[in-house]
């Protein structure tokens, strides 16, 4: 784990009191096999029924997070019930550099809450206030809340489906949790969301949605300068083209129109001397189409 999402062992520590690593086993995919999957990638691509990301409508969000509160509703809070819906059984999924296969239906799930468990545990530890933004079902916000109980939750939104999973797991846990709406394309709600100096900012596989109208998400979060904005997202500038994976990778990111220069804009503002980018780092893993929990940690100056 700490070789895949670039953390040292130690950073790890805190997880298995909270959340034990689960047992997982996969076979790596070679030769024909591996040749099939790209196929099956590309093929898929081709039939041109990929909804692009981008559009400012939320009733496409309203029905997808309405359905798994209504699943939280009937069979209570967990990590499974959580689970937004892009974690499904697929033939492979990516890791390490390669696609792997498993006998377990739920392997990508269970190592992707894993990879969140990891991720979110180092870099958020020593903030005691968390905003994520595009919080979705609240998987996040739920591991936060056993991973620091003492921290300050806040999860934002732009659907209210997404806001009342988040009054469910307060409820849940017995603790609170904040929600705000709030649209990362327009910066609607931006006045009611409490971001003070010593806030980190969160997103994962939610900016991905932007597209390249990430501009003013940006400027957002530069006018209000947390003390940290992390950032774990499918980002296409660190793929490497040559591979016919990656390059499988690169033309579904940009067939779903997912973010795209992001990762130029804050180096350029990094060689400027706005901001401070603490970690930029591909994670190799994903499901089969692409690496969706790369990080990006930078802070205002």
């Amino acid at each position: 784990m700490s070789e895949i999402i670039g953390v040292p062992p130690a950073a790890l520590e805190l997880m298995p009191a909270v959340f034990p690593f689960p047992f997982l086993g996969y076979r790596i995919l070679r030769g024909r096999k591996r040749d099939r999957v790209v196929r099956n990638v590309l093929d898929l691509i081709a039939e041109g029924k990929l909804r692009p990301a981008g559009a400012n409508d939320p009733a496409n969000w309203m029905r997808g997070w309405g359905c798994i509160r209504d699943i939280v509703r009937d069979e209570g809070v967990s990590l499974e019930t959580l689970s937004p819906q892009y974690h499904k059984p697929l033939p492979a999924c990516r890791l390490g550099g390669d696609y792997v296969e498993s006998d377990d239906p739920l392997f990508e799930f269970k190592l992707s809450v894993t990879v969140r468990k990891a991720l979110l545990g180092h870099f958020l530890k020593d903030h005691g206030k968390i905003v994520e933004f595009g919080c979705g079902t609240g998987l996040n916000l739920f591991i936060l809340a056993q991973l620091f109980p003492d921290k300050e939750l806040v999860g934002c939104d732009w659907v209210a489906p997404s806001l009342e999973m988040l009054g469910e797991i307060a409820a849940s846990l017995d603790r609170p949790i904040g929600g705000c709406t709030f649209n990362m394309l327009d910066l609607a709600g931006g006045d009611d969301v409490p971001l003070a100096p010593d806030t980190a900012v969160v997103t994962a596989l939610a900016m991905e949605q932007l597209g390249k109208d990430y501009l003013p998400f940006l400027g957002f979060l530069l006018d209000k300068k947390p003390a940290l904005c992390l950032h774990i997202e499918p980002l296409v500038e660190l793929y490497d083209a040559d591979d016919a994976a990656d390059a499988a990778a690169i033309r579904y990111h940009r067939h779903r129109n997912y973010l795209e220069g992001y990762v130029p804009a804050l180096r350029a503002l990094a060689g400027e001397g706005t901001i401070e980018i603490i970690s930029e780092r591909r994670v190799k893993f994903g499901n089969m189409f692409h690496d969706q929990y790369s990080t990006l940690a930078w802070r205002p100056l």
